[in-house]
């Protein structure tokens, strides 16, 4: 290895050094040359000689060294990227003053200084022309940080969760008192060496609507629980309690006097009262994306900070009630430095299993990690049914039952084992303290220390004064008992998370990454969750999913507008009040939309499983949340153009979508008043092309950018029905390339001639028509085709086959429209939560020849398929940008018209994996092995899919993006099916106590790439990831620029040239966005108004490297200079902070690079 170094340390300094004076040969080649002096010549001569020689001496090893050169590159990608990042800013230096020169003499302009200062000023309102990113894909190497994920070794962890449920017989056998377990049983002496120490931990389980809207709840009972809490806790210092959702809190505080506000921040600070996970709800983990996921952690967390006060942070987290449960939760708290998470609704089969191994509580792991302790959290499993009392306490909850005093007799709630708690006296105190303890002691017998965790609450608890006096002063007179009895070897106290957490690990120990001694690792998810039997919850998945699309749609609008708020409010600040907009209203919308998105997240929220009532009340929060964003975005990119170009214009927006319940409609705008400026603002943080769609009420028109040059356009009717065009409104699409969180401007203005129209081919229809370029067909087979792709399809306009124009390949894709029927058994109930399909799936409209119209342009061709309650359509792109690489899916289905009906989109494809195997993500954060269990049911096998699946063989992977959370599965090997929507006639018993029948015409969008793999690519060892193709077009599907329209007549006699909000060379391609919060400025009262300081975070997406990238992509190199990335915003200082922003690491040179580690989100406190 030493001979080796020797070697290859100096040859990479020598090929540097060559390369660089290559480079600086190829810089000025018309340079005069200059002569060597002898001296220099014969000592040049010296060396050279030197290291011929040397390297003749090596010749007969040059074919070994180059095979371990290309191994230790492999296995060392810093090694590889050495050279590359050596030569890397040279070369780039080199590119663009090669370019300024050419473009100078092209243009006779000035060089040297004079242009560099020419240029410096111009760059404050417009760029120069740009040359568009060209697409010639390369392989990368296997090199540097980013494409180590992939060749990274797998993940260290015990139990791998896709493995276990592999091997597991799913065996319900009846354990007796313990149902889903097994009999427990102990000895004292267990106890003499360790006395079992318990803590009892009070809570309150307060759904943020659910049966009633939040605000229901809060009028109903949520007030009178925090009222109690505050009060009861103030009269001992012993008494402990755990409060989670800050969406209640705020509204309590809110009504809060002084005096009761400080008496709730001292029961705080006494850790009296322990505020855990502190999120604005308890959220979901199924259909959440990681962006929401995280914003409503901050949205909690920043509001104890200005609220509760500045130190108090959560560090436990607590999550009882989701459906399941999701690493991605366990790697954010643990980014936000939190020391501990508690989960409940997993598998009865996993929680069994846990429980023989002693493995309930474990160290919980991101499959993409191969260190020791970087993401591992430690993690309790409840063991047993719920998390009320009578299945906390212990194995039998006839038993435990007994012990929740909120079930005295004389009360509206009883036990249904028919024996209720009775008050606790000195008679009867010995024994019903023995009986208590029995079910602690054999709950403990399931961990591996004698430290016990024993929650004491349930929905909506401690409402009632009586119900508060009654647990608090029952159990403290068992726990009087049992602390002065020595023989019973026990010690219970009231407790919070914290205090459990801290005596856990001074039982257990600290390894060297801070972990419990000895404990078990876990990797992978806790999907899908079943609570007995076989009724899996899959169902959820896909409920109500007009919400979980309208949900989506508002996430990224809320981003959009945080990153464009953030540069706006930026630039109007060095304008010293010369441009209008009122940030303080702006910033008002914002925080009413974090939280309704906060809100959503709830996991009866999104989920769909709250009543129709509530449903409809978490709408209109959501559509009102929408408008407000959307009018201040208009305003800001107002200002935007004025601080930037000197451009003053009202603006409006080219959509609608005026109800909760009705799908977004796009504006006419009105030709009558041209010229109108049209603004394209691009929330990514990287340049892109793509397509923008509008509605115009003339054909003759023309569009111009800020040269006065056309833009390429096309037209098309707009559809009155299937195959009735429109007489009066067009729809155009317009080609626009858009700079970085910038804003692009052209004008839309009237011409003397008309514009041609895209053709148009019905197919199963006799309505030509000439004037609109229509023409009428038989139905037969076609195709249609981009630069990529020529798709195939059958006589009914359904997707067969892509041929991949660049591989010469044709690969079968067979899109179809099915419906599951239920079963409805004793037992078998489908509903909000549970699936129960009846059987295969049957294919929809089989017997139906649909309308099928192709519209063929220069821009887009689309096939629209018009079915019986499914309208179809799917659209390729003609532009030179990546998302011609997409295919777009979009439905519209209607099922209010079939009762006890699942509907699902599947491809059946020839893409075949092995074993089976195939891949969904978890709330597009990272990607989840999935492999077809046999020995579950159908309903077992489907998972959530909230933004993208994939399937690999050893040719090829197709990639599926949905642009909103549904239910998917792979049922056989190459399949490939979603869940579209679904309507059940009953109740699921499972509390909600209402059917799902509030279906409505829902859209759901997708976007398939296909990919070849290179024949030379190694399978992987470690987690999979999505490849760089597939997180770019996801992002660009996501994200998609938001356009406005001048409300009058343009007169200004310019128009913007493209305008850039951060450095118009944006962030590399593996690097994500996820966020550019702006913060609540310090103190004052009232509204929150905004401050100087922003929340940037940063997401280092890893991929899969052994598919190709476009060349213009640098991903190699995954650390970013800050300041040159902000530049013209006037960065002040830069401080490295956790997720959650509460704790701040270290402060950072504005303009030193920072390091974002693949796979990892990195947030970062930027002074503005």
């Amino acid at each position: 290895m030493k001979r080796w170094v020797a070697i290859v340390g100096p040859a990479i300094f020598l090929f540097s050094c060559a390369w660089m004076y290559l480079m600086m040969e190829v810089r000025d080649p018309d340079r005069p040359t200059t002569t060597m002096k002898p001296y220099l010549a014969q000592q040049l001569n010296t060396v050279i000689e030197s290291i011929d020689k040397d390297f003749k001496e090596l010749e007969k090893e040059k074919n070994d060294l180059a095979r371990q050169l290309t191994h230790a590159m492999a296995k060392n990608p810093k090694l590889a990227a050495m050279v590359k990042e050596t030569t890397r800013p040279l070369e780039q230096s080199i590119s663009h003053d090669q370019q300024q020169q050419q473009q100078q003499q092209q243009q006779g302009a000035p060089t040297g200084v004079g242009a560099v200062d020419d240029a410096v000023k111009k760059r404050e309102v417009a760029m120069p022309a740009l040359s568009r990113p060209t697409f010639k894909f390369v392989q990368p190497v296997a090199s540097g940080d980013v494409c180590s994920v992939t060749n990274a070794m797998p993940s260290k962890t015990g139990i791998k969760m896709d493995e276990f449920l592999e091997k597991e017989d799913f065996a319900d056998i009846d354990g007796g008192v313990w149902k889903q377990g097994f009999e427990l049983s102990y000895s004292m002496s267990d106890f003499d060496k360790e006395p079992l120490h318990v803590f009892v931990v009070p809570h309150s389980h307060n759904d943020p609507g659910w049966l009633k809207t939040v605000e229901g709840y809060y009028e109903a009972q949520t007030r009178s629980i925090l009222n109690n809490i505050v009060n009861f806790l103030s009269e001992k210092s012993d008494r402990k309690f755990i409060w989670a959702e800050m969406s209640y809190l705020s509204m309590w505080w809110n009504e809060q006097g002084d005096n009761m506000k400080e008496k709730f921040r001292k029961l705080v600070r006494n850790k009296q009262l322990e505020i855990v996970t502190g999120g604005w709800v308890m959220n979901d983990e199924a259909n959440t994306h990681y962006f929401a996921m995280i914003d409503q952690m901050i949205e909690g967390h920043e509001w104890i900070r200005h609220n509760v006060g500045e130190n108090i942070i959560p560090s436990s987290g607590w999550a009882i009630d989701p459906f399941g449960h999701s690493p991605t939760m366990a790697y954010i708290l643990k980014r936000m430095k939190f020391d501990f998470m508690l989960i409940q609704r997993t598998h009865y089969i996993v929680k069994k299993q846990f429980a023989r191994q002693k493995s309930l509580e474990f160290s919980w792991k991101q499959t993409w990690d191969s260190t020791q302790g970087n993401t591992d959290m430690l993690t309790h499993m409840m063991p047993f049914y719920s998390y009320d009392v009578p299945h906390t306490c212990g194995p039998d909850p006839k038993v435990c039952c007994q012990f929740d005093f909120r079930r005295l007799a004389g009360g509206k709630l009883t036990c249904p084992w028919r024996i209720n708690p009775v008050p606790i006296n000195d008679g009867n105190v010995e024994a019903r303290a023995e009986m208590l303890l029995d079910q602690y002691r054999k709950k403990s017998r399931l961990f591996r220390t004698n430290v016990l965790l024993i929650p004491l609450g349930d929905d909506f608890r401690y409402d009632l004064v009586m119900d508060a006096q009654n647990q608090f002063n029952n159990y403290e007179a068992l726990m009087t008992y049992i602390n002065n009895t020595p023989r019973l070897k026990a010690k219970v106290q009231f407790g919070t998370l914290s205090d459990y957490y801290n005596e856990l690990i001074k039982r257990a120990g600290k390894d060297a990454s801070g972990l419990p001694k000895d404990f078990p690792s876990v990797g992978g998810d806790f999907f899908t969750y079943t609570d007995r039997n076989d009724d899996y919850w899959s169902g959820y998945f896909t409920s109500r999913p007009f919400y979980k699309n309208l949900d989506r749609v508002l996430e990224t609008t809320l981003r959009a507008s945080e990153l464009l708020f953030s540069v706006s409010h930026a630039l109007v600040a060095q304008t010293s009040g010369k441009v209008e907009f009122d940030s303080g209203a702006a910033f008002s919308d914002l925080v009413q939309a974090r939280r309704t998105v906060g809100l959503f997240q709830h996991h009866d929220g999104i989920t769909g499983t709250a009543r129709m009532e509530v449903v409809v009340d978490y709408g209109k929060k959501l559509i009102n949340a929408y408008h407000g964003l959307m009018g201040m975005m208009r305003n800001a990119v107002s200002a935007f153009l004025q601080a930037k170009a000197a451009v003053k214009v009202t603006l409006s927006e080219t959509s609608a979508r005026p109800a909760h319940d009705s799908l977004e409609t796009l504006t006419v705008i009105d030709m009558a008043s041209a010229p109108r400026l049209v603004t394209i603002y691009n929330p990514l943080a990287r340049a892109r092309t793509s397509v923008v769609r509008l509605l115009v009420n003339d054909r003759n028109i023309e569009v111009v950018n800020s040269d006065l040059k056309p833009v390429p356009f096309q037209l098309s009717p707009s559809w009155q029905t299937a195959d009735e065009p429109d007489k009066i409104n067009f729809e155009i699409l317009i080609k626009v390339f858009a700079l970085p969180l910038g804003v692009t401007s052209l004008l839309l203005r009237k011409t003397s001639t008309a514009a041609s129209l895209a053709s148009t081919t019905l197919l199963s229809s006799t309505k030509s028509n000439p004037e609109f370029n229509v023409n009428a067909g038989s139905a037969s087979a076609f195709s249609v085709e981009n630069s990529q792709y020529k798709l195939d399809f059958d006589t009914k306009g359904m997707l067969k086959s892509i041929f991949t124009k660049s591989s010469q390949t044709t690969t079968n894709v067979a899109l179809k429209f099915l419906v599951y029927g239920t079963v409805i058994r004793p037992g078998h109930k489908p509903g909000a939560y549970l699936f129960f399909p009846a059987g295969p799936a049957e294919p929809h409209g089989h017997d139906v020849n649909p309308v099928v119209r192709v519209v063929r342009g220069s821009l887009c061709n689309t096939v629209s398929v018009h079915w019986p309650q499914i309208t179809h359509h799917l659209s390729i792109y003609n532009i030179d940008g990546l998302e011609s690489f997409g295919i777009d899916i979009e439905n519209i289905v209607d099922i209010t018209q079939h009762n006890q009906k699942e509907f699902i989109m599947r491809l059946e494809t020839d893409v075949k994996p092995t074993d089976a195997v195939y891949y969904t993500d978890l709330n597009g954060f990272t990607m989840q092995k999935r492999k077809y269990n046999g020995k579950l049911p159908t309903q077992g096998n489907f998972y959530p899919l909230p933004a993208m699946a994939f399937l690999e063989d050893s040719r090829q992977r197709l990639s599926l993006a949905s642009a909103q959370p549904l239910g998917s599965s792979s049922l056989q090997p190459g399949w490939l099916e979603v869940v579209l929507d679904r309507r059940l006639m009953q109740d699921d018993d499972r509390g909600l106590g209402q059917p799902v029948t509030d279906n409505k015409p829902t859209k759901s969008s997708f976007r398939l790439l296909l990919e070849q793999k290179p024949a030379a690519a190694e399978e992987t060892a470690g987690s999979a990831h999505a490849t760089l193709m597939a997180n770019m077009l996801l992002e660009l599907f996501m994200h998609h620029p938001i356009s406005y329209v001048s409300s009058s007549p343009y007169t200004d006699p310019t128009v913007p040239a493209p305008l850039s909000g951060i450095a118009q060379a944006g962030l590399p391609c593996n690097l994500f966005m996820v966020n550019l919060r702006t913060l609540q400025k310090e103190g004052g009262s009232g509204l929150p108004q905004p401050g100087s300081h922003r929340a940037l975070l940063v997401h280092n997406k890893g991929f899969d490297c052994r598919y190709a990238v476009p060349d213009f992509c640098m991903t190699t190199n995954s650390q970013v200079n800050l300041g040159a990335l902000f530049e013209g915003l006037h960065l002040r200082s830069v401080q490295n902070v956790s997720l959650s922003l509460a704790h701040r690491h270290n402060d950072v040179s504005p303009f030193t690079p920072v390091s974002i580690r693949p796979l990892e989100i990195e947030a970062y406190n930027l002074e503005l």
